[in-house]
């Protein structure tokens, strides 16, 4: 078809004309890319009898991996950036995406079909060729068929009423493509070229791996002046156009690599090592081996070799709980520990001894040390005391010094016939004497044959109760 005459202008915006008229019709300036039965302007001539500014209506649009072409006037074709397509105000136009395998069009302008399909024909696809010229074969017939010849049934329809709902259409489209993906679950990571990617709910952007539609996934190199994506394609060019109708329904981005420090959690686990899923680890690093990461299990501290495709970065919950299962799992019965939190009937500096491992709402049950009573709490809210520190702890509830023993406690001894006593181990008796110069030497009568009581060192005998405490005084 030779250029159109009589196309008018209707509407400019700062001198970018928005709106034409031809032959009574209106045509709205549309993003693009350009489809049959668009009218189109020249921005980049190509052909000696074409010019900028000529205005042409679209016979055919074809798609390679190379470009998008439009083509006017017969056979003269040129890339869909050179024109600037207008749509006609209210016009349906039948295939808002290209059709795909398993989907029903309708013949509406049979071209080379060589009597093997005929306008009003009801096909099936069955297979596309994405690198040719929008060709596909149908069920019904061996003769292929480009996409401009027909119509998809059941398929999105677009109606541009202005300007903007070219955005709007395209969005719905999208909309609708997700839709039809509905119950088809998406992973959370992927790996793609030896890389890890996790599911995000945003726009791609550069870096960034992109699942189609179409199941083809590839990395983001970034976008043309028409908002189309730019990535790499199956020969690793990175300059391969995602054409319009194809629209990711699945952004992932990339995860960063683990490093020292970070924590982890172990995925997949092999006989390779000692692990097993759902640990959570610390990142250790390797210098021996570059696929595996040396780390440490949070929960007991074992070190081991780890593939790093059997590591995922943990969570900041995964980590905090098993931070707290393992400070838990660090106490046992009979262990005493400082409280550091203000919490129920504790305050800070209390010394509490654990009677009991909870498992309900409390981790354990203690006893609090110079209360005379006993509470609940949790492993966060107290810190293990040593041997030694425990030790003075406990005298300190009482007012004394560690091993200061006074006459009329009562206690137990702990070493048979100590330094030569009478008294043996399990004998609870009364400390009948203390050095009074310090001597850590005191009497005990335990055993009635011992009326003066037997002298012990104070590693031989411990506290039951103190003198101050007793009820028969």
């Amino acid at each position: 078809m030779a250029k159109l005459t009589g196309v008018k202008t209707v509407d400019m915006v700062n001198g970018e004309i928005t709106k034409v008229e031809y032959n009574g019709e209106h045509y709205v300036k549309v993003d693009g890319p350009a489809q049959v039965g668009d009218i189109v302007a020249i921005e980049k001539p190509w052909y000696d009898e074409i010019y900028r500014g000529d205005f042409f209506s679209v016979e055919r649009v074809t798609v390679r991996n190379w470009g998008k072409f439009v083509y006017v006037d017969g056979n003269a074709n040129g890339e869909q950036d050179d024109v600037i397509p207008f749509r006609k105000y209210g016009q349906k136009y039948s295939n808002e995406r290209r059709p795909q395998v398993g989907d029903r069009v309708k013949v509406v302008k049979a071209y080379g079909s060589q009597g093997k399909y005929q306008n009003g024909d009801i096909l099936t696809i069955k297979w596309v060729d994405q690198d040719d010229d929008g060709r596909f074969k149908v069920e019904e017939n061996d003769r292929p068929i480009r996409d401009f010849e027909v119509e998809l049934i059941g398929g999105k329809q677009s109606a541009p009423t202005s300007a903007s709902d070219n955005l709007t259409d395209r969005v719905a489209s999208l909309e609708q493509r997700v839709d039809s993906l509905e119950g088809k679950s998406a992973d959370e990571t992927i790996t793609h070229n030896g890389a890890t990617y996790t599911l995000v709910d945003r726009k791609a952007q550069p870096g960034d791996v992109v699942e189609y539609e179409t199941g083809f996934i590839t990395e983001v190199t970034g976008y043309d002046r028409h908002g189309d994506l730019l990535a790499y394609n199956d020969i690793g060019s990175k300059t391969w156009t995602v054409y319009g109708y194809y629209q990711p329904v699945r952004v992932y981005a990339p995860v960063a690599s683990l490093k020292v420090g970070d924590y982890a959690k172990v995925v997949n686990a092999s006989d390779f090592h000692f692990l097993s899923d759902g640990d959570v680890v610390e990142i250790l690093g390797d210098s021996c081996a570059p696929t595996n990461h040396s780390v440490k299990r949070l929960s007991d501290g074992k070190i081991q070799r780890v593939p790093k495709d059997q590591l995922v970065r943990a969570t900041d919950e995964e980590v905090a709980q098993a931070k707290a299962e393992t400070r838990k799992a660090s106490f046992k019965i009979g262990d005493y520990a400082r409280v550091i939190n203000n919490v129920n009937e504790h305050c800070v500096g209390d010394i509490v001894k654990i009677t009991s491992l909870e498992s309900t709402a409390f981790d354990f049950r203690v006893d609090r040390i110079g209360k005379d009573d006993y509470g609940f709490i949790n492993a966060d809210n107290i810190e293990k005391l040593s041997a030694e520190q425990a030790d003075i702890a406990k005298w300190a509830a009482i007012g004394r010094k560690p091993n200061e023993y006074k006459k009329g406690d009562i206690v137990r001894v702990t070493i048979d016939g100590a330094l030569g006593s009478r008294n043996m181990k399990e004998d609870i008796g009364e400390v009948t004497d203390v050095n009074s110069e310090g001597n850590p030497w005191v009497s005990v009568k335990a055993r009635e044959s011992s009326s003066n009581g037997a002298r012990h060192h104070h590693k031989s005998i411990e506290l039951i109760t103190p003198v101050e405490a007793r009820f028969d005084r």
